[in-house]
């Protein structure tokens, strides 16, 4: 339906050769739409997946739509997790002692991450940022949030179609209108405790 939308407001679309163009399009502009929501929402787009690691402790993230970990919880029984914190690989020294009740990670490329301590084989249940699913088919949807700011999918194609058809005012035009839309986009899902001057997100702890 999007991509027939942006087709029926172009005066010619014969240019266009393959609906492949449009899909790229509105993929692009979900994936802004995604991002911005990320970005201001810790707790958007969220999935769950166990991924095993080995007694190097380290463990490898298959999931297609994997694009950051938000949370890890550790077992080495299989029975009691222990929430491990984030640290950087310099943050730690060769010899230094964990233990396993008080777990870190960190990162280790793109899909791998390390655990420590190490020496003992066990599972690591994360919760992490999801890519979008990419839209292809008439029967795909938008994802729930998304679906009120659909104009904003024509408006970005329009934009990109305007641009190939050598029309670049008209396509800043419906730049500006797909840019607007998504601030409107931001402020509604950004959660309302987050919102104002008075909200502080205390991190450490204070006296």
């Amino acid at each position: 339906n999007i991509r027939n939308r942006i087709r029926d407001k172009l005066f010619a679309s014969d240019f266009i050769k393959d609906d492949d163009v449009i899909n790229d399009w509105i993929n692009e502009w979900l994936e802004n739409m995604n991002n911005a929501a990320i970005h201001v929402n810790e707790d958007y787009s969220m999935g769950t997946v166990n991924v095993a690691f080995g007694t190097a402790g380290l463990g490898t993230i298959t999931s297609t739509d994997y694009k950051d970990i938000r949370k890890m919880d550790v077992t080495i029984d299989g029975v009691n997790y222990y929430t491990a914190q984030r640290i950087d690989q310099t943050d730690f020294i060769p010899d230094e002692r964990f233990i396993s009740s008080q777990p870190v990670w960190y990162p280790f490329g793109d899909t791998v991450f390390g655990v420590k301590p190490d020496g003992d084989a066990g599972t690591a249940r994360l919760s992490y940022y999801k890519l979008p699913t990419v839209l292809n088919d008439d029967g795909d949807e938008l994802p729930v949030p998304m679906r009120g700011y659909s104009k904003s999918f024509v408006d970005y194609g329009l934009a990109q179609a305007l641009q190939v058809d050598g029309k670049p005012d008209e396509s800043a035009r419906k730049m500006r209108d797909a840019e607007q839309a998504l601030s409107l986009f931001v402020s509604d899902i950004t959660p309302r405790s987050f919102s104002g001057p008075r909200f502080i997100k205390v991190m450490d702890e204070v006296d």
